[in-house]
């Protein structure tokens, strides 16, 4: 943060990165920091005291975004996995993955901001690469127990993967009453 003297209060952070989150939704280049700014009861020179610009507003955003997620997902390390436990691991992190997908939610910011195509700063691009890298672990780890695909290339897999997680998500967000995550699990063993 830029020329923080003491954190901002709990509260009021929350408050402002989720202005800050709808609003970089539409895109980085759309969202209007005066608009995050009137979202969240913020002055200019009270964000201007905490962040140096709306780019480092997003990117931080974006790390409390992850960090959530992450702490909701709980993943496993792909190493701790076995044959017998691996389907079911997939399975619970979708099942964390599907209950934070609710209106304001990590899963929701993050989906958005991965799925912006305008969205082009290095945030989202490590955070983009770090799926893409992640499943392809995934991918590799079920490769050597036996329980995925080996004969298709990983790469397509993982492109695959990504695609129908944002397609998912994106279908979560308009429709979330509907489950589909055991649809998605089904599809996801082809691979």
């Amino acid at each position: 943060m830029f020329g923080a003297a003491q954190p901002m209060p709990p509260e009021r952070q929350a408050k402002l990165f989720a202005a800050a989150a709808k609003e970089f939704s539409l895109g980085f280049s759309r969202a209007s920091l005066n608009e995050i700014l009137r979202n969240a009861g913020f002055s200019k020179s009270s964000f201007y005291h905490y962040f140096s610009d709306k780019e480092d507003l997003f990117e931080i955003v974006v790390q409390a975004a992850v960090t959530d997620l992450l702490a909701t997902i709980a993943p496993t390390r792909w190493e701790d996995l076995t044959a017998d436990t691996y389907w079911s691991e997939v399975e619970r992190m979708l099942t964390a993955l599907a209950r934070n997908c609710g209106e304001g939610s990590s899963a929701q910011w993050l989906a958005g901001f991965i799925l912006t195509p305008d969205i082009t700063s290095a945030p989202v691009s490590r955070l983009r690469t770090e799926l893409h890298t992640w499943l392809m672990e995934f991918i590799a780890r079920g490769d050597e127990l036996g329980v995925t695909d080996s004969a298709t290339d990983p790469a397509y897999r993982a492109d695959i993967l990504e695609a129908m997680l944002g397609a998912t998500l994106r279908w979560v967000q308009t429709q979330p009453q509907t489950n589909v995550w055991e649809s998605v699990l089904t599809q996801i063993r082809t691979l």
